[in-house]
């Protein structure tokens, strides 16, 4: 058994189809179960998933209930395919490559989306000081931006 850390990343912008090399670790509500643990329940109610640099995508048939995606450290370029996952309500999808706007925008298409992270991301670092308020703007009903409460003043700046 390896630490999952010592596998080397990839750099992917599609969610649903990292590539896969192994096993992905999965912790479901508070157990940790290799990805292939789950195909034999059929379509799961899994509420929270966490990869850190993951081995494979266990994505592909969890997305219309996933609830919470830890995505962290992955070399992920984009979002693409975040639109799936329409029960979201936490993304954290810190120190990756994300570098484009664009890319905030796909989670426009997740009504519940209350809490993202996309700290240490170059999307983040471009848009410097407007960064909360720029993301604020295209997803009105955040409450938390990387860590941090959206304040009454942030929203009112948003509307400007």
């Amino acid at each position: 058994h390896r630490d999952l850390h010592s596998f080397p990343t990839r750099r992917s912008s599609d969610l649903l189809s990292l590539p896969s090399y192994g096993k992905a670790i999965i912790a479901v509500a508070e157990s940790t179960l290799p990805c292939e643990s789950i195909a034999p329940f059929g379509s799961p109610v899994v509420p929270d998933v966490y990869m850190t640099k993951a081995r494979s995508s266990p994505l592909a048939g969890l997305a219309e209930t996933l609830q919470q995606l830890w995505i962290s450290y992955n070399l992920l370029s984009g979002l693409s395919g975040i639109e799936k996952c329409t029960q979201l309500t936490h993304l954290f999808a810190s120190n990756n490559k994300i570098g484009a706007m664009a890319e905030v925008d796909r989670c426009q298409a997740l009504p519940k989306l209350r809490d993202l992270n996309l700290f240490g991301n170059p999307v983040m670092t471009a848009a410097a000081e407007g960064w909360r308020i720029e993301v604020i703007k295209r997803l009105p009903n955040l409450k938390n931006i990387d860590g941090a409460m959206v304040e009454d003043d942030e929203r009112e700046q948003a509307k400007e």
